[in-house]
């Protein structure tokens, strides 16, 4: 589940950080986290307790991004430490969480993780046997600073529709490519010219 850690590293010092947004999405074969992060940097990702089926794994995230204003903090509440950034004196914040998810991933090394000016999005194999989860975190809790991620979300009927359609149209192309191959489905057939009568043998008759 998430909850705030501590952090302390080069950029940003803070006894404790704050719990980022976090959007999921899923495939049969991998879960994806986004966590809201602008500009972030000293990102660092951990797996405990990675490839193991008979257990779910906690995924450790902390980094480093510029202030970003939501709902609370316009209401007036702030967590968290707020720090200088030394690189341009701009406003930063250190973030962290935890979260105990539903199933296992594969380590760190394995995952797949982008940054944009607005996000971090880590993409986890799971390593349990293929399928949709229920929900990301072992809990059934609920928390408010997790939630889906719609844009990404896809139905595992959905996904067994697209692949099955994918296939569908690999078989298709390569039989059209057979086709193409005229020695391939004729191959008695000869194209070449030899047996084509002279035109002039044509007109003269």
């Amino acid at each position: 589940m998430p909850r705030d850690d501590g952090v302390d590293d080069g950029t940003a010092s803070a006894v404790a950080a704050t719990t980022p947004r976090v959007l999921w999405s899923q495939r049969r074969g991998s879960v994806t986290v986004k966590f809201d992060a602008r500009d972030a940097r000293a990102v660092e990702v951990e797996v405990i307790d990675a490839d193991r089926e008979e257990k779910s794994s906690t995924v450790r995230v902390r980094y480093v991004a510029d202030d970003v204003v939501d709902a609370d903090r316009e209401n007036g509440a702030r967590d968290g430490v707020e720090t200088m950034d030394e690189r341009g004196g701009r406003a930063a914040r250190a973030y962290a969480c935890a979260l105990e998810l539903f199933g296992s991933v594969g380590a760190s090394a394995r995952a797949e993780i982008k940054r944009t000016s607005r996000a971090i999005t880590v993409t986890f194999p799971k390593t349990t046997v293929a399928g949709h989860w229920p929900r990301l975190l072992l809990s059934k809790e609920k928390f408010r600073h997790v939630g889906t991620d719609f844009d990404l979300w896809l139905d595992e009927d959905d996904e067994l529709a697209a692949d099955a359609a994918f296939k569908f149209d690999l078989n298709s192309l390569e039989k059209i490519s057979n086709y193409e191959d005229k020695a391939y489905y004729f191959p008695d057939v000869d194209d070449s010219d030899d047996d084509m009568p002279d035109m002039t043998d044509v007109y003269d008759h």
